[in-house]
């Protein structure tokens, strides 16, 4: 089974994909998922309050992963596992959102 097999990567951080342009890029199509249904069910909507609930569901979950589950559970769990290298992943990739890294300080590259 491939779930026993050890991975053979020296890389302590995966930035191979869209990893390297976000830390958390699953998520991000999460929300874009709970963003479509959304604007899918806005053709349906008969009342005030069902087009509120329609506006806000997406809004909820986005925050729902980003601060109570997911991204904030994930990334203290991955600086504890990997330490520096992936300390400094965070300070040069976008967290949610795919955007080409930024550079690292001088003062912050390990020598």
């Amino acid at each position: 089974m491939l779930r026993n097999k050890k991975l053979t990567t020296k890389e302590p951080v995966c930035k191979d994909g869209l990893w390297y342009y976000s830390r958390h890029p699953n998520y991000f199509f999460e929300i874009c998922i709970w963003i479509s249904y959304a604007i899918f069910a806005a053709g349906s909507v008969d009342s005030w309050w069902e087009g509120l609930l329609d506006a806000i569901t997406p809004i909820f979950m986005a925050v729902f992963i980003v601060l109570v589950t997911g991204i904030g559970v994930a990334e203290k769990g991955s600086v504890k596992a990997r330490g520096q290298p992936y300390i400094d992943y965070q300070k040069t990739t976008s967290m949610i959102i795919p955007w080409p890294p930024k550079s690292l300080p001088a003062e912050d590259k390990v020598q």
